[in-house]
């Protein structure tokens, strides 16, 4: 890396545009000279195209630029050329921001018979993804009526953190707020952290698993306030099988020594046109109380339509 990196560097310092050419401005220079001492040629190549668009009139000496990093350094490159290649690599910094990305997803039904249900669904979910960490913001709702009567009132919000500890490993953190009215939640706050390991993480495929230890607290009907340390544990999985088509799955389940809470969607997106998916997913949320022998499952089918950004 360190023979890369003083080609780069020296680069920043010789290379001199020719007379009839525009001098290639500092910021691009030093874009190129930070991809090069990445040591991948893949980003180098696409730094070079960038280049060579956005400077038209200076493809000389992007060309000179190119050809000098394929034939590499001919010897040790002096100091001061690596001081400027330090001081230049800021301006190349715009390569690594963060980004925002997310999804709003709307549902809803109406069935009428013997009895009329009327019910609506939405989630919101935010990421803003950086080198090295990433922060995800989830908001969930649903509500259905049944003969004019309420049947479904659920709602949570999720913020999870996650550094990057290694390019398989990460560490998360999690916050929490649930509230299920038919399985006799009011309210939940859980807070949590751990470890994960990413399993698969090609741009077709992505499996991440982490577990660590979570506080709860919860609100019920029955029992009032309580306070619990459990476990929690993740799977999270992202396949895309074509283009236009993608599969995913993600569960998480909570365990105390007296209650057991699990969660999962499995989903199928398929491309419609623009930023416009449909979405067919299979949800289920698992309630288990010990002291009560007692176990609520809640299956609900969904189609929706769901708006990439």
């Amino acid at each position: 890396m360190r023979r890369t990196a003083a080609v780069a560097a020296s680069l920043l310092v010789l290379a001199a545009p020719a007379a009839d050419a525009a001098p290639l401005p500092d910021p691009v220079r030093a874009m190129i000279a930070s991809a090069a001492a990445r040591e991948d040629p893949a980003v180098l190549a696409t730094v070079l195209s960038v280049a060579r668009q956005a400077n038209p009139d200076s493809l000389d000496e992007i060309d000179a630029l190119a050809a000098d990093l394929a034939a590499g350094p001919a010897g040790p490159e002096p100091e001061p050329a690596l001081e400027v290649a330090a001081a230049a690599a800021p301006a190349a910094a715009s390569l690594d921001e963060a980004v925002w990305k997310g999804s709003i997803e709307l549902g809803g039904a109406i069935a009428q018979g013997r009895t009329e249900t009327v019910g609506g669904y939405g989630v919101i979910d935010v990421s803003r993804l950086a080198p090295g960490w990433s922060q995800r913001l989830t908001w969930r709702g649903d509500y259905q009526e049944t003969d004019g009567r309420a049947s479904t009132q659920r709602l949570s919000l999720a913020y999870e953190p996650r550094a990057r500890l290694s390019p398989q490993r990460y560490a998360f953190g999690l916050a929490q707020y649930e509230h299920d009215r038919f399985l006799g939640v009011e309210r939940r706050y859980t807070v949590g952290a751990g470890l994960g390991v990413q399993l698969a993480r090609s741009e077709e495929l992505k499996i991440a698993v982490d577990l660590g230890p979570a506080l709860r607290l919860t609100e019920t009907r029955e029992f009032g306030e309580e306070r619990a340390a459990a476990g929690r544990a993740s799977l999270n999985i992202r396949w895309l099988p074509t283009e236009r088509v993608t599969l995913s799955q993600e569960a998480a389940v909570y365990a105390d020594e007296q209650q057991t809470s699990a969660k999962s969607i499995t989903a199928l997106e398929t491309l419609l046109f623009g930023p416009l998916k449909g979405r067919l997913s299979y949800n289920m949320q698992y309630e288990r109380d010990a002291r009560v022998a007692r176990s609520d499952l809640d299956t609900t089918t969904r189609a929706s339509i769901l708006y990439t950004f």
